[in-house]
């Protein structure tokens, strides 16, 4: 939609390829075969940096944007339900660094626990599951909570996340972590 909007607003001069639509094509082949060895080049590249020894796709982009530990997936989907209702969620935290981190703790509000996995150890280049628990309270509708845990990556550090859900119109709340035990 964005290209077509562009070339709308842009109006490029066509009336040389009604003209003459084989040399205009010719003239334009080169151009347009770099851009699409250029583009084929650096996806085989990113493709190729994991087998070489740099990690795992989310490991490269966690060293470029200095982060040394991550929590996918950073936007949580919360499962519907009533207000009152309890849901769980399981966020993986992953340790890209060469050295052991301690998650030592985590959001505990009014709506959202970290559950009884806390405190852990994760290990170099390993990811650990960790459950947290949301109470869902509020008006029907969509909404979205932030959560974080602590750190201790040489010194306190929070890391943050985000969920979103449905609270739905129902009279009657159920509790389906309870019912499920």
């Amino acid at each position: 939609m964005l290209v077509l909007a562009l070339l709308m607003v842009g109006r490029p001069d066509l009336t040389a390829l009604r003209a003459s639509p084989r040399a205009s094509l010719a003239a334009n082949a080169y151009p347009g075969a770099c851009g699409l060895g250029s583009v084929t080049h650096l996806t085989l590249l990113l493709a190729l940096l994991p087998t070489l020894g740099y990690g795992p796709v989310e490991q490269i982009i966690a060293n470029l944007r200095g982060q040394r530990v991550t929590i996918q997936p950073n936007l949580a989907e919360v499962e519907p339900g009533a207000s009152g209702e309890q849901r769980e969620i399981t966020v993986d935290v992953a340790n890209w660094t060469d050295e052991p981190v301690r998650l030592i703790g985590g959001t505990a509000d009014c709506s959202c626990t970290v559950l009884h996995d806390l405190p852990i150890t994760i290990a170099p280049n390993e990811t650990r599951s960790v459950a947290v628990r949301i109470a869902l309270s509020g008006r029907p509708g969509i909404f979205t909570r932030k959560a974080a845990f602590l750190v201790d990556d040489h010194g306190f550090k929070e890391i943050g996340f985000t969920m979103t859900g449905r609270i739905l119109k129902n009279s009657q709340p159920r509790d389906i972590a309870a019912e499920a035990r």
